[in-house]
């Protein structure tokens, strides 16, 4: 090989390591030199105990810490981080003293933001104290003598409850309670012009004078008596306290009233019967007439009256010539209602339930009043019905839409819990043509 083509190998030789050289390079630096990835930011589980104090002058002082009342620190269900209180399981102690004195020391169990706040409200309420009252009037020596709101010590647990809320998603350390604002107050004191109003309508009331004519007597009711009876309500308006209102009323019932103990009529099935117990005879309607009572203090009425009758004796030829009554043979679960001697309708029925002893009681009863779409509830139970006519307290007609079947023995073991269960186009016609005061006879043979 001459001088000149090794040369030229040399030369080719070279450039192509220089060339492989400067490729590798370039690979390098796009494919292996990449700036690096930033790595996302984990929340970590907080490993130290945290604690609120909440400071109210003169009042209390409280914690609310992540240390259960054993001491123990409760990392692995506490301390995931604040804001994610919608997700994360955790028991808070919160411990409250007075003085020297330990009110509160408990711990509550918190899901999310609502149960936290009905947990600091339920525990805050708690703490003993006087709750705001407005001004007030004292009926004394036939005059209303004045009495000025008290604001008491009755936390606003509402606000509170955000308060420490936000206080836990900040971290914050403590809370220092306002009295202007972390307190309730009373809404009305003597100077407001509802109060001042509400001291009018108070004297109006004693005006009132109400004379009742009873069968054998006649009662005043003046005001030395019902002026006790006067109070305001929550927004400064007159109310009449129905506890001793229905009081007087009844007094006025017993000396009054007059029940028969027993009737005799013949039934449906021709048989001859005579019927214990039951209110039938000169009643009184005791929630009607409190209900025209408490008008007529109000209005400050001079008025002599007979009181609401529910019942005012048993009408002549009721259970013979001119039967109007309903009659209900629980052992043969029928209903038959006559009106003015002719059958209105007759249907089976379903009575109450022996087997857990809320069998429908005998006697001869009164409708005490009618209700559309009314709701009935009690131990067990919470139903609308279309049609209600109660004649003995709680027990009384209606329909049952939820019943696919009616008469024979479901009343047995399956009976209502002592009304009287009837087909939807019974109670409606039943509704539509009786009366409160209307009779009802349930009896069994």
């Amino acid at each position: 090989m001459t001088a000149k083509r090794k040369i030229i190998l040399l030369l080719i030789t070279l450039f192509l390591i220089t060339a492989g050289a400067a490729l590798w390079i370039f690979k390098f630096h796009i494919f292996y030199n990449k700036p690096p990835v930033k790595p996302k930011k984990i929340k970590v589980v907080e490993k130290r105990q945290y604690q609120l104090e909440i400071e109210s002058a003169g009042e209390f002082t409280a914690t609310i810490s992540t240390r259960s009342t054993t001491g123990i620190l409760e990392d692995s269900v506490n301390l995931v981080h604040y804001d994610s209180l919608q997700k994360q399981l955790r028991n808070w102690r919160i411990k409250i003293s007075g003085g020297d004195k330990i009110i509160q020391d408990t711990v509550i169990t918190i899901t999310n933001n609502e149960s936290l706040k009905k947990g600091i409200i339920d525990v805050f309420s708690a703490i003993p104290h006087q709750s705001p009252k407005n001004a007030w009037f004292e009926y004394k020596y036939n005059k209303f003598i004045p009495h000025e709101a008290i604001n008491g010590n009755q936390l606003n647990t509402d606000l509170l409850s955000a308060q420490v809320i936000a206080a836990l998603k900040t971290r914050k350390k403590k809370i220092l309670l306002n009295r202007d604002i972390s307190y309730l107050k009373a809404s009305f004191g003597l100077e407001s012009a509802e109060t001042k109003q509400a001291l009018k309508d108070l004297n109006k009331c004693l005006y009132a004078n109400i004379s009742y004519t009873l069968r054998n007597e006649q009662i005043t009711l003046k005001k030395e008596v019902f002026g006790l009876w006067l109070r305001l309500d929550s927004t400064m308006h007159v109310d009449v306290n129905s506890t001793k209102a229905m009081s007087f009323i009844r007094s006025m019932a017993d000396k009054n009233d007059i029940v028969v103990s027993n009737i005799t009529f013949t039934t449906s099935a021709g048989v001859r019967k005579t019927i214990h117990g039951g209110d039938l005879g000169y009643r009184i309607n005791l929630y009607k007439e409190l209900s025209e009572l408490c008008k007529n203090i109000k209005n400050g009425l001079v008025i002599t009256r007979e009181p609401i009758y529910g019942m005012r004796g048993i009408p002549n030829g009721v259970f013979d010539t001119n039967k109007t009554y309903i009659e209900i043979n629980i052992s043969a679960q029928k209903l038959w209602y006559y009106k003015a001697g002719v059958l209105i309708i007759e249907s089976d029925i379903v009575t109450g339930n022996l087997s857990n002893g809320n069998g429908t009681p005998n006697g001869a009863y009164y409708i005490k009043y009618k209700e559309l779409n009314a709701r009935l509830n009690g131990p067990g139970y919470n139903t609308g019905v279309s049609y209600w006519m109660p004649f003995n307290e709680g027990v009384g007609l209606h329909d049952a839409k939820w019943r696919g079947a009616f008469g024979g023995s479901i009343y047995k073991s399956s009976g209502s819990h002592g009304c009287i269960n009837l087909p939807f186009l019974t109670a409606q016609t039943i509704y539509n043509n009786v009366s409160p005061g209307g009779i009802v006879i349930c009896y069994t043979d």
